[in-house]
């Protein structure tokens, strides 16, 4: 089954923000979330079975803003509610997304953060990743910022998905091997940094690891085979 982008929403509020697909998240499917607080306190998230292995910048006028990434593998009666929360905060959004096709074993592949943009800006990069490992991939670019902004545009290919107070959010699934970044552009400077993380596709993942499987397996049987002609020369 190949990498696909299922859907995405957002929220703000001022000490948590909340963001409800849809519709539940089907199990085995990959969920992503980014959130912004405007303090330094750790952001904590509704749920269990998160990983937090993923983009956490503290970021700001005197590093008092901070972006955290959560990632997991969707279980069974997944909640369609997802809730971020930081202590003393007056200013949240949050942006989840949904895909399908991402394997459930150590899903995320690369990652990369581009940290404060040292003041108001009108466009801001999520920083380059190194290579990916593998073909099919699903990508999560986002852009934390200080305030709203409009028309939001992405380079290379990304899709817009959310556009919350304090964040921007996009997506792309990448069908070949490569480093990825991608330029968020819009209207009205603010403050921002950037993130992208990318996420291995089960079908490629699966076929990596059968061809390996069968590499050793193949070469096993070459070495039994050597080693049988061996003896048969030496008994002759």
């Amino acid at each position: 089954m190949a990498t696909q982008f299922v859907q995405s929403k957002s929220g703000s509020g001022t000490s948590s923000a909340v963001a409800t697909f849809d519709s539940a998240p089907t199990e085995g499917n990959l969920i992503v979330v980014v959130a912004f607080g405007n303090n330094t306190n750790d952001i904590t998230i509704s749920g269990s079975g998160w990983s937090t292995d993923s983009p956490n910048i503290v970021w700001g006028v005197s590093s008092n803003l901070r972006a955290k990434s959560f990632y997991k593998i969707a279980g069974a009666g997944e909640s369609a509610e997802i809730t971020v929360s930081q202590t003393s905060a007056t200013a949240m959004s949050v942006g989840i997304h949904e895909a399908s096709g991402i394997t459930a074993t150590s899903p995320l592949d690369k990652q990369q953060s581009n940290g404060d943009s040292g003041g108001p800006v009108s466009s801001y990069s999520t920083g380059t990743t190194d290579t990916t490992s593998m073909g099919d991939e699903f990508c999560v670019a986002a852009i934390p910022k200080n305030g709203a902004v409009t028309s939001p545009s992405w380079s290379n290919s990304f899709t817009q998905r959310e556009n919350a107070t304090y964040l921007l959010t996009a997506t792309w699934i990448q069908t070949t091997v490569g480093t990825r970044e991608t330029t968020a552009s819009w209207t009205t400077a603010r403050r921002a940094c950037g993130m992208i993380m990318t996420f291995k596709g089960i079908e490629e993942a699966t076929s990596s690891t059968s061809w390996k499987t069968l590499l050793g397996v193949g070469t096993g049987i070459f070495l039994l085979f050597i080693n049988f002609f061996k003896n048969l020369l030496v008994q002759g």
